[in-house]
């Protein structure tokens, strides 16, 4: 995937991305189709985090605020992460 002038690597061998969201120029959320949820640096696009609670493709990234994000996919379910000092 091209974004914001660079390429983000892709984690997930063969899956596909689907949602993208942005937290104030701090962080980049991506959904894929194989229901993981995945946490970029903003300014480097460098990869923090990867949380993977669904069984399918994530379809919605919704920010709730300067440090919580709620996600949900085709399975369902609706995730939250939260973010606590410097981690999510």
């Amino acid at each position: 995937m091209v974004g914001f002038g660079k390429k983000v690597k892709q984690l997930n061998k063969g899956a596909n991305f689907t949602r993208c969201d942005i937290i104030e120029k701090k962080w980049v959320f991506v959904g894929d189709d194989q229901g993981s949820l995945h946490v970029y640096d903003w300014k480097f696009l460098s990869h923090l985090k990867t949380f993977h609670q669904h069984e399918a493709a994530i379809l919605s990234i919704k920010v709730a605020g300067p440090n919580i994000v709620y996600y949900s996919g085709s399975d369902s379910k609706i995730g939250m992460i939260k973010l606590v000092g410097e981690n999510w």
